[in-house]
C-alpha cells in the first residue's frame, strides 16, 4: 500500500446501517484514523487527461497543470469535506501525486485510470498520515463502497473490509427521515434490499480466498447490545489490541468523521451507544407499514437471521405494494421522456 499507514480498512454497508457509529467508536482507538466519507471509488472522476497522448505527465506536466487537471476532484463536496476535516491542503495532495507519478514503474500514458486512482488515493493516505503521525490504521467509511470491494481489493490487496448489516426495517425507518432520500416505503425498502443482496452475493460467491479472509461482517444490533465483544472481534480482525477508550463517548475525538452539515441525521453517532435503537421501527412505523415491510422483505430478512411476522397481511397491503411499483414505474418513465426531449 504505502509506508505511512500499516493497514487500510474500509467500513461498508447500506447507508443508515450504523456505519458512522462504528467508525466513531473505531476512531477512539489510539491507532486508528477514522476518516469522513470520500466516495472515492464509487464516483467516476473522469481522469480523461490520462488518455491525452500529447501529454507525458512524467516529463511535461507541472504541479500547477496537474492540480488544474484534478480540479473536479478537489471540488467534489465529499473530498472537500475530507480535506477540511483532516486539515489537508489540496496542493499537498498534488505534490504527493507528482512524486508518486515520477516513481511509477510505467509511464502514465501506459497506465489506466484505475492505476491513477491508486496513486491519488495513496496520496490522500500519505497526507493524512502527516497530520496523524501516531496513527497506524486508516479507516475509511463510505457505505456505498460495498459496491466497490473487489475493485479496492485489486488496487490495495491488503485492505480489509468491515461489512455492517442491520435489520432492513430499522434501515427503512431511518431512510424515510433522510432529506437526501426519495419518499416512499417500498422505494426505500428496495434500496436496502439492493445492498443486502449485494453484500450476501459478495460474501457467498467470492473465489478469492485472500479477499474472503479480509472481510468481516457484523450486525449493528450486536454492536448495540454487546459493544465490548463486537469491538474486540473487530480489533482481532485488524490485528490490534482492544482499547477501552473505544467504549467512551465518541464525541471526545479530536478527529471528526462527518461534516457539520450532516449533523441533522448523524448526530446520534456522537452519543453513547443506545440499545433501544434495536427494533426502533416497531415504535416509529405504523402497524400497516410494519406488515408491508415484513412481507416485502421477508426473504432477505430471513436470510440474514432476522425474525419476520407474516401474520395480518391483507389485500389492502398487496394493493399498496402494487400501487407503489406503478408509481415508481411512472416516475422512471417520466424521467426517460424528459431526457429524450
Amino acid at each position: 500500500m504505502n509506508e505511512s499507514f500499516k493497514k487500510l480498512v474500509f467500513v461498508v454497508g447500506c447507508p443508515r446501517s450504523g456505519t458512522t457509529k462504528l467508525t466513531e467508536l473505531l476512531n477512539s482507538h489510539p491507532e486508528i484514523f477514522g476518516s469522513s466519507e470520500t466516495h472515492f471509488f464509487n464516483i467516476n472522476w473522469g481522469f480523461s487527461f490520462l488518455n491525452n497522448s500529447s501529454i507525458d505527465l512524467l516529463k511535461d506536466i507541472s504541479e500547477e497543470n496537474l492540480h488544474h487537471s484534478l480540479k473536479d476532484f478537489y471540488e467534489h463536496y465529499r473530498i472537500k469535506d475530507f480535506l477540511q476535516l483532516a486539515d489537508i491542503n489540496s496542493f499537498r495532495i498534488t505534490q504527493l501525486c507528482k512524486v508518486l507519478l515520477e516513481n511509477a514503474e510505467l509511464g502514465v500514458r501506459e497506465q489506466s485510470p484505475e492505476t491513477f486512482k491508486q496513486i491519488l488515493f495513496t496520496a490522500l493516505l500519505q497526507a493524512s498520515k502527516e497530520k496523524m503521525p501516531n496513527k497506524t490504521i486508516f479507516c475509511e467509511k463510505t457505505p456505498q463502497h460495498l459496491q466497490n470491494v473487489q475493485e479496492i481489493h485489486k488496487l490495495f490487496p491488503s485492505a480489509k473490509f468491515i461489512h455492517v448489516k442491520r435489520d432492513g426495517r430499522d434501515v427503512v425507518n431511518s431512510l424515510l427521515k433522510m432529506p437526501w432520500r426519495p419518499a416512499g416505503l417500498i422505494n426505500n425498502a428496495r434500496f436496502w434490499r439492493k445492498y443486502a443482496r449485494l453484500g450476501e452475493k459478495l460474501e457467498n460467491n467470492l473465489l478469492d480466498e485472500k479477499l474472503k479472509k479480509n472481510i468481516i461482517s457484523i450486525k449493528f444490533e450486536e454492536l448495540l447490545e454487546n459493544p465490548p465483544e463486537v469491538l474486540k472481534r473487530i480489533c482481532k480482525f485488524m490485528d490490534i489490541n482492544f482499547d477501552e477508550s473505544m467504549l467512551e463517548q465518541a464525541h471526545n475525538n479530536s478527529q471528526k468523521v462527518f461534516a457539520d452539515w450532516e449533523k441533522q441525521w448523524k448526530h446520534k453517532a456522537n452519543s453513547s451507544i443506545d440499545p433501544n435503537r434495536k427494533g426502533a421501527y416497531k415504535k416509529e412505523l405504523s402497524q400497516d407499514e410494519q406488515i408491508i415491510l415484513n412481507h416485502f422483505l421477508q426473504k432477505d430478512l430471513t436470510a440474514l437471521g432476522y425474525e419476520v411476522d407474516l401474520s395480518n397481511f391483507k389485500f389492502k397491503h398487496l394493493i399498496y405494494i402494487c400501487s407503489s411499483y406503478i408509481g415508481l414505474f411512472k416516475a422512471r418513465l417520466l424521467r426517460f421522456i424528459s431526457q429524450e426531449q
